[in-house]
């Protein structure tokens, strides 16, 4: 048995080791073609970050909803490649990664729109959601972020975010899930990024039980789907990449 890679089975992962490894693809910043592929991976072919960040972009955005009024949190919010976009735009904006390293490439990316309500922070979803007397946000951006999440804090930060939302508001859900069958990946060798990799690709039907809670409480699909296919890459079978918006 293949205890580096398990289907199927639920099996929980170190995330201590995703957050070096971010840190360290966010030091290795300037060998890198793209800026995206710190964050997107695909370092064998960089010009697919740019594509896939344009992508996403174009498709999602005009769903956001995003005013010169809306209060934005975003949840792995790496390089700021949705920040770049959003803060010039909005009222107020936290940006969250648990790399410490990818929260000083967004905070000097986007020096000139810091500003007392709109800055990055160094800290794992988790414990974001831990603090007290947090406000209310218009649209929450979660973006590969869910697949670092174990399962015994997936309904914690589920629920957390539902109570952080607004009456009036959005969220943008996107990770990376298994096509036929859950897969978890414990410290394998990854070709794409040249080290190990831990993480959990859940199914679409694992997630869509997870949006049910906010269809509970008055939220809709707006779009949902996979990722346009900019390569047919072999290390990409398995997996795809799985998109929802949701509003009320």
């Amino acid at each position: 048995m293949d205890e580096k890679r398990i289907y199927g089975r639920k099996v929980e992962i170190d995330t201590e080791n995703t957050k070096t490894l971010y840190n360290n693809r966010a030091e290795n910043l300037s060998n890198m073609e793209s800026i995206y592929t710190s964050v997107l991976l695909g370092d064998q072919n960089p010009q697919y970050a740019d594509e896939w960040n344009k992508v996403e972009k174009d498709l999602i955005f005009p769903h956001l909803r995003i005013s010169p009024n809306s209060t934005v949190l975003d949840l792995g919010c790496g390089i700021g490649g949705w920040a770049e976009t959003i803060m010039p735009i909005c009222k107020k904006y936290v940006g969250v990664d648990f790399s410490g390293k990818m929260v000083d490439v967004a905070r000097t990316r986007c020096k000139e729109f810091v500003t007392s309500n709109k800055d990055f922070y160094e800290c794992s979803v988790q414990d974001y959601f831990k603090s007290e007397n947090l406000p209310k946000f218009d649209c929450i951006i979660i973006s590969y972020v869910l697949m670092y999440i174990n399962d015994t804090d997936m309904l914690f930060v589920i629920n957390r975010m539902l109570e952080q939302l607004s009456s009036n508001a959005v969220i943008y859900f996107i990770d990376t899930v298994a096509l036929s069958e859950r897969l978890t990946l414990k410290e394998i060798y990854s070709e794409a990024m040249h080290t190990n990799y831990s993480a959990l690709y859940r199914t679409v039907e694992e997630y869509e039980s997870y949006y049910d809670i906010f269809r509970q409480h008055g939220f809709k699909n707006v779009i949902s789907g996979f990722m346009p296919k900019l390569n047919n890459e072999k290390h990409f079978s398995e997996t795809d990449r799985y998109y929802t918006v949701m509003e009320r």
